[in-house]
Formats: structure tokens, sequence, C-alpha cells
């Protein structure tokens, strides 16, 4: 038995060897290996449709807003009594925790 200890040595010594190498190249490949992502887009409304969407997996962010308020409107919220700093347009809810940075929130102020 004493005599085959050398081939054995040497046989884990190459698979240390090779394992280690093998190793070392992957490591150093990983970096530069090709990466393909995905991204959830959801396009609304859908076949002229004004339906409502379910879409739990999509972030919804507006790449344009065109909208108008009547003067009118903002002057009836501003005179109400007792109601300061009222909010006028919110795309998120202005004291939310997790409101995030592109939302948007106007006031009307006396």
């Amino acid at each position: 038995m004493s005599g085959d200890e050398p081939a054995r040595l040497r046989v884990v010594r190459l698979v240390a060897m090779v394992a280690g190498l093998l190793g070392f190249v992957l490591a150093v490949l990983t970096p530069v290996l090709p990466v393909t992502q995905t991204t959830a887009q959801l396009n609304w409304p859908q076949d002229h449709s004004l339906n409502a969407v379910t879409a739990p997996l999509v972030s919804y962010a507006p790449t344009e807003l065109d909208l108008s308020i009547p003067c009118t409107a903002v002057d009836r919220l501003a005179q109400q009594p007792g109601r300061d700093n009222e909010v006028l347009l919110s795309s998120a809810g202005c004291s939310s925790p997790r409101r995030t940075a592109p939302s948007r929130c106007a006031h009307v102020t006396h």
C-alpha cells in the first residue's frame, strides 16, 4: 500500500491544480460574460379600450403629462376655510413614505 500513495498523491495534486486553474479562469471571465436583461413593459390603453389593467410587476412612469385645470377650480380650492396648503394635483401620495423622486405634487396656498 505504501508504494501506491505517491501515485495517489500525484492524482490528488493534479485534480487540485486543474480545479484551481479552472476556478481562476472562470472568475476572471465572469465579468465579461454576456448579459441579457428584460424589462416588463405595459402599453395602455390596449385595443382602443380604457378598461382597467392589472400589472403588479410593472412600475408606472409616464413619459409625458398634459393636463388642464380650470382657474375656477383652483380658486374654489383656495377659498375653502381652514384648508391651507391643499393638494391640487398629485401623481403620488404627497406624504407617502414610498413616494418616488419623479412624482409631483401641486399645492394651493393662500
